[in-house]
């Protein structure tokens, strides 16, 4: 799937928005990644209801204002967006481009086939204008020109400022593979034409590839040396400086426009952009008058600028290793989740270990006559079943016609308390008589307060005491028989959830255990 950032613009449109970062994990982490289906599930995954039809030409005018559709000329799995401007006028946004085109057109080029999204309650999400990264940001450039606006009102200063900030974007953008920028406009920038290349020129450079790591540090160095200068007073010195740094650079330019030029023959815009932008700092040095000349520099600043740059080269080697590493963790980490979410290997995982025998009395949430069953073994006192349990009534209220949830409450009774006990029977009688929203309710309130005192004071009622006793010391008997010691733990169809999974996983796999089951 292409072009995922017209699905973003769909999503906006449709006022959802989602965490796009983790977003895209979960996508990728698909086993059927980068089909339509991946996409589906993952925004299913996100609670975003969707679905693909087939549309008759007749049935366009019946569509939304934005839908998403295939187009014969383009690859088997990707999508376009189109906004529907009047019933004459079509803007389609593909492959980082927008046009416009009439009906017949569309018509023309689409296959029928529309994938649609539906905003309801739950997807109905306020935006976060603002997160602490934003406020930071904005405080730090905030106060940087605050700290330097007289000195850019001088013209030497501002372009010693700013050609250092255009060189250093521009050597970010010679390493986004490393940085993982993905930007249209960058990828159109270094995938153009036959001749101009930046891709072709890096993929053969081999280990010229290091000319982006000295501009990276190059530009690094010119920006933090003109703070330091700025704040010390000492910007004089660091113009003269930049005379002796700027010439060394010029063989460096000169071997990679030879590169370009004689050995791969195609030319790198972002390359040429960085020579152009040194070969500009040095006319622009050269020719500023008044400057100290380079006698007239302490030789602690030579050692301060020699130890600036090889300290910066330093920390940006390290720095590099560090970004690669987590690229490469990045991207097996999506390869293992493509692997574990693997519905055929979940299953034949699932159904290796031992099958349990009929559970006794529980209580049941769902459709107890569902063909997928899942056995919570839980104890209100333990703090790590709170999330499981949170997971699980997040399934119920999507599927709650095509699954079954049963609690069992895994409890030692010769190691509680009476009151305890109590509590524990109160819970219980509670589902019995008040129903599964009532129980939750009280459920949450004990997690909220943990105090015995006060969750009696507000659901305690008379029960049978004996006969739930009895019903829990025979859920206990059970877990003993079956060794299962801890909670929270989860049966799936009376097999035990195997440790490689966790019960957040289940959502991965609930609509395939659905229709797997259903089968005759």
């Amino acid at each position: 799937m292409n072009n995922l950032r017209f699905l973003f613009l769909y999503l906006k449109k449709r006022n959802i928005h989602l965490n796009k970062r983790e977003f895209i994990i979960q996508y990728e982490s698909h086993p059927a990644f980068p089909s339509l289906l991946a996409l589906s599930d993952t925004l299913r995954f996100f609670n975003v209801e969707n679905g693909a039809l087939h549309v008759q030409s007749s049935e366009i005018d019946a569509l939304p204002n934005f839908f998403m559709t295939k187009f014969k000329h383009a690859q088997e799995d990707s999508l376009a967006l189109v906004e529907i401007k009047n019933s004459h006028r079509y803007t389609i946004y593909e492959n980082s481009e927008k046009r416009t085109i009439s009906k017949n057109n569309l018509l023309q080029e689409w296959l029928g086939i529309v994938f649609l999204i539906e905003n309801n309650e739950e997807t109905h999400q306020k935006k976060t204008r603002y997160s602490w990264k934003h406020i930071l940001l904005t405080l730090c450039v905030l106060s940087f020109f605050g700290l330097f606006t007289g000195y850019f009102q001088s013209l030497p200063y501002l372009i010693f400022f700013l050609l250092p900030v255009f060189g250093f974007t521009l050597s970010m953008v010679t390493l986004k593979d490393i940085f993982n920028i993905k930007n249209p406009v960058v990828a159109a920038l270094c995938d153009g034409e036959t001749t101009t290349s930046c891709k072709s020129v890096m993929k053969n450079a081999g280990k010229l590839t290091v000319l982006s790591d000295l501009c990276f540090v190059f530009f690094t160095y010119q920006l933090l040396a003109f703070t330091i200068s700025v704040a010390t007073y000492t910007f004089q010195w660091y113009v003269s400086l930049q005379k002796i740094i700027v010439f060394t650079a010029i063989p460096v330019i000169l071997f990679s426009l030879y590169y370009q030029f004689a050995v791969v023959k195609k030319r790198c815009a972002i390359c040429m952009s960085i020579a152009g932008i040194i070969l500009l700092e040095l006319v622009y040095v050269i020719s500023l008058p008044n400057i100290a000349s380079f006698n007239q520099i302490p030789l602690s600043q030579y050692n301060f600028a020699a130890f600036l740059f090889f300290a910066i080269a330093l920390g940006w080697y390290f720095l590099k290793h560090i970004l690669i590493t987590n690229q490469t963790l990045k991207h097996e980490q999506i390869l293992a989740h493509r692997f574990k979410r693997n519905y055929t290997i979940f299953k034949n995982t699932l159904t290796s270990t031992s099958k349990t025998v009929a559970t006794p009395p529980t209580l049941t949430f769902g459709n107890p006559d569902a063909h997928v069953t899942l056995d919570f073994i839980t104890s209100p006192y333990c703090g790590f079943c709170k999330k499981p349990l949170q997971q699980l009534r997040k399934l119920l209220e999507t599927y709650a016609d095509a699954i079954a949830v049963r609690l069992l409450y895994n409890v030692n009774f010769n190691h509680f308390h009476e009151e305890d006990v109590h509590f524990l029977q109160q819970l219980y009688h509670l589902h019995e008589t008040k129903g599964d929203e009532a129980f939750f309710r009280a459920l949450d309130f004990w997690y909220q307060t943990q105090d015995y005192e006060k969750w009696l004071a507000k659901y305690q009622q008379n029960f049978d005491s004996k006969r739930i006793l009895h019903i829990l010391q025979q859920q206990r008997n059970w877990c003993l028989q079956h060794k299962i010691t801890f909670t929270p733990a989860l049966l799936v169809n009376s097999y035990i959830l195997p440790e490689s999974y966790a019960i957040d996983d289940l959502s991965h796999f609930i609509d395939d255990l659905i229709e797997d089951t259903s089968k005759p």
